[in-house]
Parts: structure tokens; C-alpha cells; sequence
């Protein structure tokens, strides 16, 4: 590679131009597919624009220059495990430690994968590990780090070892007044007694917005939410309402949520739906999954634990994998062609099947799901479908009081979330109404929390499953979801009727009814 255009792409990538470095790259590439440098900064490019099935193109072709280069199996474990390629990515993380047995990169994310095989003693025992080779490794950054601390208090808390959380979590406060820390502490043990940390979160809030810079408004968010939630602890409204509304507005500055986007997505999903070549799969095919679909908030988190308290079962939490087979493998890839369809729904049960190990079922409670009711009947015919609709308002609110700056991007304001959950509740009714019901089960969440021993005992019916709830194993329940705290109290009736933010309600509830009028308008 010359020097004029190392040091273009060097320079692109200081400044976050990925695309601009995927480009050169990729003109070099085509000139050169044997040009190392070039392949592992291509896949670079790829990976940090979350294109993950480029990147592990590319990185593959690198491995077959170098086997022995630290990054790339550093690189290649982190992609398989967010295509949830668990097995490949413990590999990778393994040879990446042969490689270099004192970088803590590899032994982070294999706690980050234990986590998600809820192996949760393995998760701890690995990030300690990295925690304690973090001195030996100077020029690891900051975001690193917090998310290897944050890791590490994930896993104490997946396994219920509290002292130690809350001992841990006020010395990292102490250290570094991280908002997401702050966060994890007060929603973890409810409030926070020492004011002075309050106060100072409150002096970072006010010295980010003075000085007005966009690349800190979501650390500046990260303080705001904390803030909210410290006085929605103490009960003083207010001020929790003043705090949600400064994090949303800091959020909503840099969120590009468009509902005419949802509104096309739903319209070519059913179109995609509509033009499936006839398949000839086996009609047993998916009787291992559980899909719990409903908006975030709506209790889908509650569900999965009283699903997952079976032995039987085993909760994968929110995965991609569904998602990604419909849209990018059944309706890109394959194009119409049965048979390739057939050969990508075997691959995805077989990724299944490695989570599974001994269990009977497995659990996935992805929301974007609820997009895609049809595709799961179609394609796992004998998969079970658990839908949960909860009352809109309530639902809103608690969307709101979350800090969703990577994902949900309808978030931030009434307005927004309004239109998605008339979007998603259209979509939802549609599948329902056009597909076979014979696997799906509807609840509502009132009913849920009002009665929970008699909806549980529907549920494990409607699943086959012989077992019966069992109210204090379920509050041990692990989520990495935002209701991670929640599910492990009992299951109560105390958010019904939810009271803040009435302010905003009348407009929310009239929003809710023109986007419901539009789809009735387009029926």
C-alpha cells in the first residue's frame, strides 16, 4: 500500500469515515485480493459500520493469509457472537488468548458470550481476568473499559451476588462518575443514599450543555436519565419529568426516526410475505422456539422469565438471528428459490440447536418480531408465538423514561412512540388476522400481573410444558434488557394506571388514533 493512501485511510479512520476507508479499500482490493493490509482494514471498515456479514467475508479471506494475526481472531469472535455464531466465536476468542494470553480483549468477550449462554460463573471467572490485566494493557480506551466494568457487574448480578455489586459499583462511582454506572446502581439497588454524587452528576450535566457540544450530548442524556430516575425514586415527579424530558430532547437531537420508514417497511414485509414461493418444509420444523413478541416496556421481559422458570427451557433473550434470516437470507438472498429458503431456515435450527443443548425450547423475545408473525408460521411452522399487548399509555411512558440512544429510535419523543405502537400494533393485528393461529397465544399484561399463577398455568399449556410457576426462583431471573431490575421483584400490579407525564397524554392519545385511522384508511 502506497503512503498517500495509507495515510488517507489512517486519517479517515481518525476521524469516523468508514464508509470513506470501505471505498479506498475496497478499489485497492479489487486491484490486489491478496493485499493483507488492505483486507484487514476492509473488514475493519465493515465491522465498525455494523455491516458484520461483510466484515467476516473479508476477515476470513485475511485468516487464510495470516491464521496466527491477534486481531482479526479477536475480530472475527466479537462478529460471530453478534450473529449470534456462539461456538465459532468462542473458538476465535480461544485461539486470539494462544495468540496473546495477556491482552484482556479475547477474555472480555468471552464473558460477554458466557453471558449470553447464562454460563454465568464462566462470564464472571473471564471478565475477572481481563479486569485484572487491564494494567498490562495501556492503550486500551475508555469506552473498553466501562464496558468491561459494566460487564462484570452484569454477571455479579446474574448471579445474585449483591454485596459485592454494590460494593464494586460505588468504588468505580468514586472513580469515574460514569452515567451508565450511575444508572445500573440506582436501578439496581433502587436509589442512591450519597448526594454528593447526585450533585456532582448534576455539575457534569450542566457543564456539557454550557458548553454546548454535540459529540458529549448523550454522555450529557446518560446523567439526565439518572438524574430522573434518582428523583422518581424519592418521589419527587417534577423534577424526575424535568430530568426525562432534558435526556429525550439531548437523545432526540441526534435520532433520525421517520414513521413514513415504518410505515414502507410494514408494506413490503407483507409484500415479501405474499410473494414466498410454495415451501415444502417439514411441518415440525421450529417446535424448539418460542417467540414472545409485544413493544418493549409491554412486558415481554416479565413473560420470559415466567417462561424460562421451566427447567425445560432456555432463555436466548432478544436475538437477531429470525431477523436476519427473513430479511436479509429468505427475502434478499434466496430471491424465490424454495429450495436455498429450505437450506437458510435448516442453518438457522441448527445455530438454535447449539443454544439449546439439553433444554426442549428455547426463547427468543426480539419486539422487531412482531414484524414478522407471518415469516414464523411460514417458515417454523411449529414454532409457539406468545403476544403481549399492554395499555398504550402506560406502554409510552415507560418507553420514555428509558434510555434507548443505539436502538428504539422512536424513543425520544410522544409523538414518535405514538406512531410506532399504532405501526406495530397494525402489523401485529394483520398476522393474526391473515396467518394460521393455531401456535399463537395472546395476553394482555394487566391480566398477566393480576393474576399470574392462572396465565402462567395457560401459558405452559399453550407451550406443552409441564411445570408450574414458582414465584421465588423466577425473581432470580438474569435480563440484560432495561426491565433487568423489575423482573426480579414480584410480579406486581404497580405499573397500571401509570400517572406522569399526564401533561403529554391527550396529544399522545389523539396521535395514536390518526396513525391507527391511516392504516384503516389504506385497508
Amino acid at each position: 500500500m502506497n503512503n498517500p493512501l495509507f495515510d488517507q485511510i489512517k486519517n479517515k479512520f481518525a476521524v469516523g469515515d468508514f464508509h470513506g476507508v470501505e471505498k479506498i479499500c475496497f478499489q485497492l482490493y479489487q486491484n490486489d485480493k491478496k493485499n493483507f493490509n488492505v483486507i484487514k482494514n476492509l473488514a475493519l471498515a465493515c465491522l465498525l459500520q455494523n455491516k458484520y456479514f461483510e466484515s467476516v467475508h473479508f476477515y476470513n479471506e485475511a485468516l487464510l493469509l495470516d491464521e496466527n494475526d491477534f486481531d482479526i481472531n479477536c475480530n472475527l469472535s466479537f462478529l460471530f457472537a453478534q450473529t449470534e455464531q456462539f461456538e465459532k466465536s468462542l473458538k476465535f476468542a480461544h485461539k486470539a488468548i494462544q495468540i496473546n494470553p495477556i491482552s484482556p480483549i479475547p477474555l472480555k468477550q468471552l464473558g460477554e458470550v458466557f453471558l449470553k449462554l447464562r454460563e454465568f460463573e464462566k462470564a464472571k471467572n473471564y471478565l475477572s481476568k481481563a479486569l485484572e490485566l487491564i494494567e498490562g494493557a495501556p492503550n486500551l480506551n475508555e469506552t473498553f473499559l466501562n464496558e468491561l466494568n459494566y460487564r462484570y457487574m452484569e454477571s455479579l448480578s446474574a448471579l445474585n451476588e449483591n454485596e459485592e455489586l454494590k460494593s464494586l459499583t460505588s468504588k468505580n462511582l468514586k472513580i469515574n462518575l460514569n452515567p451508565d454506572i450511575l444508572s445500573f446502581y440506582i436501578k439496581s439497588f433502587g436509589s442512591i443514599d450519597d448526594m454528593e454524587i447526585i450533585k456532582n452528576a448534576e455539575n457534569e450535566l450542566e457543564n456539557i450543555l454550557s458548553v454546548n457540544s454535540p459529540k458529549n450530548f448523550k454522555r450529557a442524556a446518560g446523567y439526565a436519565f439518572c438524574l430522573a430516575n434518582f428523583y422518581l425514586s424519592k418521589d419527587n415527579k417534577l423534577k424526575a419529568e424535568k430530568y426525562f424530558h432534558d435526556g429525550n430532547k439531548l437523545i432526540h437531537s441526534s435520532q433520525n426516526y421517520r414513521p413514513l420508514q415504518t410505515q414502507s417497511l410494514i408494506k413490503k414485509l407483507i409484500k415479501s410475505y405474499d410473494n414466498l414461493p410454495t415451501l415444502n418444509i417439514d411441518p415440525n420444523t421450529g417446535k424448539e422456539i418460542i417467540f414472545v413478541v409485544g413493544m418493549p416496556r409491554s412486558g415481554t421481559t416479565l413473560l420470559e422469565s415466567i417462561i424460562a422458570n421451566s427447567p425445560d427451557v432456555f432463555s436466548g433473550g432478544e436475538m437477531s438471528s429470525f431477523k436476519n434470516l427473513v430479511q436479509y437470507d429468505v427475502t434478499t438472498i434466496s430471491k424465490g428459490n424454495a429450495d436455498q429458503i429450505n437450506e437458510f431456515v435448516q442453518k438457522y435450527i441448527e445455530k438454535m440447536r447449539f443454544l439449546l443443548k439439553s433444554k426442549k425450547m428455547l426463547i427468543d423475545k426480539l419486539p422487531f418480531n412482531g414484524f414478522l408473525i407471518g415469516f414464523i408460521t411460514k417458515l417454523l411452522p411449529s414454532a409457539k408465538i406468545i403476544v403481549i399487548d399492554r395499555n398504550p399509555w402506560d406502554t409510552a411512558t415507560s418507553i420514555y423514561e428509558q434510555y434507548y440512544v443505539d436502538k428504539h429510535y422512536y424513543s425520544s419523543t410522544f409523538f414518535n412512540i405514538a406512531m410506532q405502537i399504532a405501526n406495530f400494533n397494525y402489523i401485529k393485528n394483520y398476522w393474526i388476522e391473515n396467518c394460521d393461529q393455531k401456535n399463537i397465544y395472546q395476553i394482555k399484561y394487566e391480566d398477566l400481573v393480576t393474576d399470574s399463577q392462572k396465565f402462567s398455568k395457560e401459558i405452559y399449556n399453550h407451550l406443552e410444558l409441564s411445570h408450574k410457576l414458582d414465584p421465588e426462583k423466577r425473581k432470580g431471573f438474569y435480563s440484560s434488557t432495561a426491565s433487568y431490575v423489575q423482573v426480579k421483584g414480584d410480579i406486581t400490579q404497580k405499573s397500571l394506571k401509570k400517572e406522569i407525564f399526564s401533561s403529554e397524554k391527550q396529544n399522545f392519545l389523539e396521535n395514536l388514533e390518526n396513525q391507527k385511522s391511516y392504516w384503516v384508511n389504506q385497508t
